[in-house]
């Protein structure tokens, strides 16, 4: 059994960018691993969109494309790419976890994305 099938549930999620802008979103999760449990997927489904993080070593990582619709101009090409680790003490459920990561983003004409770094907590609401 692996420590990251604990991940699974409803949780809020609030994104702070370095900009000082902030999102909150609500997810469902649901976590599948490999038979030997040493790499596992992790789905987070919510109304604005899915992400899916893979698991390995101790540490959820995502590498995703989005269009970035930050502005009122034309939509900019973004990549994100975050790591959270286990919580320590190992939780089951994972009740919180923490992660950081950075948006790319290819700018556009028109455009007023900007890269950024972002930090992000995910906070568990129920099954």
């Amino acid at each position: 059994v692996s420590p990251a099938e604990a991940l699974h549930g409803s949780y809020d999620d609030q994104t702070t960018y370095a900009s000082g802008s902030k999102s909150d979103v609500k997810y469902g999760v649901r976590t599948d691993c490999l038979r030997a449990g040493d790499r596992c997927m992790s789905f987070f489904t919510g109304a604005s969109g899915e992400a899916a993080f893979v698991f390995a070593n101790g540490v959820w990582t995502l590498n995703q494309d989005y269009a970035s619709g930050c502005s009122s101009g034309p939509q900019a090409h973004a990549n994100f790419t975050e790591t959270m680790a286990l919580p320590q003490p190992l939780q089951n459920p994972v009740t919180s976890l923490s992660a950081h990561g950075y948006e790319n983003v290819t700018q556009v004409p028109g455009a007023t994305c900007r890269s950024q770094t972002y930090g992000e907590t995910y906070t568990r609401t129920g099954d």
